[in-house]
């Protein structure tokens, strides 16, 4: 019974909230941002993932094509073993067993059984095979079919500035719409608009553009300003 009015409870809350936010939405004009948010999720690509680019999540220091080749091979075998098994992918391995077994390059169970971060089972029996077959096909990998290195953008710091002048912008844009501001760009992006007017982001499309993305071109090619007076902040034309 505690169950079912929990149950009940949840429900009858959502169809009140529901009613709210709708209200809201038609106060604000704002239906055409949901009918966007909602076609953007009906998109079927959204919910393909090819396995082999799994590897580009984790964080990796001091990369080199081969310890990349390896890393893309582990981490296709914890992808695959954790939709096999509907769990999520740290349960089957962290990132940064992940990383410890790309760097060991364990070829026998013995050595396997050193790893840290390998449960009993994965030290032996199918999973290790598993596992140590992923290494080889790493090592075995063409060095020219290996991932490329990325390499670091040296005038990162020179756009530094013109970022955080897109940051206080942000701030003062969303006040201005009550949104909150990781619905429409975060750091990286902001970095990334900062270096590239045509930069793939969110911020650059749709309503978040309407809203923001066009006068944060703008204040990067001077056509608007932001000022403070008496401690507030506020956007000119210039």
């Amino acid at each position: 019974k505690k169950q079912l009015d929990y149950a009940l409870a949840d429900v009858t809350h959502l169809r009140i909230i529901y009613e709210k936010l709708s209200q809201l939405v038609d106060n604000n004009n704002r239906k055409n941002w949901i009918k966007e948010e909602v076609n953007a999720l009906l998109d079927p690509t959204l919910y393909t993932f090819d396995v082999r680019e799994a590897w580009k999540r984790l964080k990796i220091k001091n990369p080199t094509p081969r310890l990349l080749g390896i890393i893309r091979e582990l981490a296709a075998w914890r992808e695959n073993e954790a939709q096999s098994r509907n769990v999520p992918r740290n349960r089957i391995a962290r990132d940064d067993v992940i990383l410890s077994l790309a760097i060991q390059k364990p070829r026998s169970l013995n050595a396997l059984g050193m790893v840290r971060g390998l449960n009993d089972r994965q030290k032996t029996g199918r999973t290790a095979n598993k596992i140590l077959a992923a290494i080889c096909d790493g090592i075995a990998v063409p060095i020219d079919d290996c991932p490329k290195v990325l390499k670091t953008r040296k005038n990162k710091g020179k756009s530094r500035p013109t970022s955080d002048l897109l940051k206080v912008l942000l701030k003062l844009k969303c006040e201005e719409h009550s949104v909150a501001q990781k619905l429409i760009a975060n750091s990286d992006e902001l970095d990334e608009l900062a270096r590239n007017d045509g930069a793939k982001i969110r911020a650059l499309k749709g309503w978040r553009r309407e809203i923001f993305g066009e006068d944060a071109l703008a204040l990067k090619h001077g056509k608007i300003a932001v000022t403070m007076k008496n401690d507030k902040y506020r956007i000119i034309n210039i």
